[in-house]
Order: C-alpha cells, then sequence, then structure tokens
C-alpha cells in the first residue's frame, strides 16, 4: 500500500496493488467499477494520462504503469481511494523500491506478449514530433527544449529496463514556477509543492537535481508509463522530441498498427 497527496486535484490518495490473473493485464479498481490500463480507454488530459470506463475515471497512472513494465509487472489490480494516483515525491521511485520490498509473484504458463516493430514510423502533433524504428529491444530517447535554466535535453537509453532505477525512475515531475498560477486557474497542479516535484525558477532549479538531465528523464518515464498501456513488452527504439501524454499515446497506437505480436 503507497499513499500520499495527488498532484492536480491535491486530496489525499492511497493506492493497494494485489497480483491479478494470468494474462489479464493491469486494471484499475476505482469503487468497485474496473478500468482495464489500455490504450483504448485513455481520454484526452493536457498534464497527465486519464483512463475512463464509463463514468469511473482514474488519472496520473504513468509513473505507476511505467514502473509496472519496467520492473516486469504484467498482471495486477490496482484499487485506489481516489480517483488520482497518489504523487508520492513526483517520480516513480517509489513505487519501484516498493515493488523490490514486496516481490513479485510468477505464474506459471503465463508467456509475455512482445510486440516487434516491424517498420518504421513517425508521428507529429502540434510541433511535437515522435519517431519509432525496429530495434532488437525496448530504447528510449527524449529531447525537450525549454528555457534556461532547464536549455535542450537529450536522454538515451538503449536498455529500458537496465536504466530504470538509476537514471529514469528518480526524476521528477518538472514544476515551473512561471506557469504555476495558470495550471491552479485551470484546476491543475493543487497538490503540486516541493516534496512532490522538481521546482524550476526562472533562473535556477529550486532542488538539487537527481539525475544527468532531469527534465528529459521525466518526459523519458512518461513515455515509458504511456507506452505500456500497449500491454506488452515493446521491441522499438522510440523517440521523442517535446513530447507530452497526447504525442506518447499517438505513438503507442501507430506501434500497435505497425507491429507482430509475439508469445
Amino acid at each position: 500500500m503507497l499513499e500520499g497527496k495527488a498532484l492536480h486535484s491535491g486530496q489525499p490518495s492511497r493506492i493497494h496493488v494485489r497480483p491479478g490473473p494470468p494474462d489479464s493485464g493491469v486494471v484499475f479498481d476505482v469503487g468497485g467499477m474496473c478500468i482495464p490500463a489500455g490504450l483504448s480507454a485513455v481520454c484526452s488530459s493536457p498534464r497527465c494520462t486519464v483512463l475512463r470506463n464509463g463514468v469511473a475515471r482514474v488519472e496520473t497512472v504513468e509513473h505507476l504503469l511505467a514502473a509496472f513494465r519496467a520492473c516486469g509487472v504484467d498482471n495486477a489490480v490496482v484499487s485506489t481511494s481516489n480517483h488520482e494516483m497518489p504523487a508520492l515525491d513526483g517520480s516513480a521511485l517509489p513505487l519501484v523500491r516498493e515493488l523490490d520490498r514486496v516481490g513479485l509473484a510468477p505464474q506459471e504458463g503465463f508467456a509475455r506478449k512482445v510486440l516487434v516493430l516491424k517498420r518504421p514510423i513517425f508521428v507529429t502533433q502540434n510541433g511535437t514530433k515522435g519517431l519509432a524504428v525496429p530495434f532488437d529491444g525496448f530504447r528510449v530517447t527524449a529531447a525537450v527544449q525549454f528555457p534556461e535554466p532547464v536549455g535542450e535535453q537529450v536522454v538515451d537509453y538503449p536498455d529500458v529496463s537496465r536504466a530504470f532505477r538509476e537514471l529514469i525512475a528518480p526524476a521528477r515531475t518538472p514544476g515551473f514556477l512561471r506557469e504555476w498560477d495558470e495550471l491552479k486557474a485551470l484546476g491543475l497542479a493543487l497538490g503540486a509543492g516541493p516534496d512532490n516535484v522538481l521546482p524550476i525558477f526562472d533562473d535556477r532549479y529550486g532542488d538539487e537535481l537527481r539525475v544527468p538531465d532531469e527534465v528529459a528523464a521525466h518526459k523519458a518515464l512518461d513515455l515509458i508509463g504511456d507506452l505500456a498501456l500497449l500491454g506488452a513488452e515493446i521491441h522499438a527504439h522510440v523517440t521523442t522530441c517535446r513530447g507530452g501524454h497526447s504525442l506518447n499515446h499517438a505513438i503507442g497506437q501507430a506501434i500497435v498498427e505497425n507491429s507482430e505480436l509475439m508469445h
């Protein structure tokens, strides 16, 4: 069990994770209503990934799904007390540590699904760009371009599973102070604070960086979580430039349409 404050609503949130049946994927249980974690459940949101099934919804699932995918969790039921996941420290590191602490339950007779990309794909969306090419494994590259102190950053992880714990999971949600009032007026970032974001002022970071190019590393973290909605291990090299959740979902759909499913 993990609990904390939700990033956008600012409300208390608690989650409890238990193993799911073989080949069931990840399912969110919100007040007794189930929401499968898949691309078909995605509804639009500018700052986080939101899943919906009828009237039930669950928000900000990307960090948890990234931790699941990188740590090898294929089937799980996530019960939540709130429609939004707890922000914890703004990264996936507490999730990874908790998964390592409790361990995973192997499921005999279950074969992990693998999506093998067969041809290059290119996606553009409102000035953002995504490229995926065939690759023997899962490689992620993320590039961002912001005003200083962030500037231009590029991170590249040839083996996501190997890099995740030390270089990707610790990367926190960037919190640009100049955007704070605007976001709060939209009902977003109501729970944001120095305990769950990387504060960024106009001329400096408000905290010591945990990993090199932490803003770009967090973009990679979000990308991994959003692509986990495909419900399979991906064999592709995926690159985004100035990417966000909407672009990530579009890349995921293109990967599904241009891949072969293996067992």
